[in-house]
């Protein structure tokens, strides 16, 4: 079994505090650390993690070199990523316009046994 996974990669920063944050009160914080991060990205790491061969389609932009390397580093391929976004968009937008049509031939059945659209 292979995955192909769509979805979010995001850079997560977490700050250190000493203490929670009281209502108005301002603190500074002690250390900040940085995470490759996103639902997207997590899912794909576990199931590269797990075994599975796993290709990643998600959009990456500028300053996001640790969420390649974090992904690289996990064996998660972005060989073919674009291609394989690509035609995944393609088939969600035809799946999409078959559901179009298929909801504008929908009819309810009345009591009295005629149809009306739905």
């Amino acid at each position: 079994m292979k995955a192909l996974c769509f979805g979010s990669m995001n850079i997560d920063y977490v700050y250190s505090l000493d203490h929670i944050v009281g209502p108005g009160e301002t603190i500074f914080s002690t250390g900040r650390e940085t995470f490759a991060g996103g639902k997207g990205l997590n899912q794909s790491v576990a199931m590269a993690k797990a075994g599975l061969p796993v290709w990643h389609a998600g959009i990456c932009g500028a300053g996001g070199e640790l969420l390649v390397e974090t992904l690289e580093s996990s064996d998660v391929s972005l060989e073919d990523s674009f291609r394989l976004y690509k035609e995944g968009m393609e088939l969600l937008n035809e799946c999409s316009q078959k559901i179009d049509r298929v909801e504008k031939k929908m009819l309810q059945m009345n009591e009295d046994g005629t149809f009306r659209e739905f």
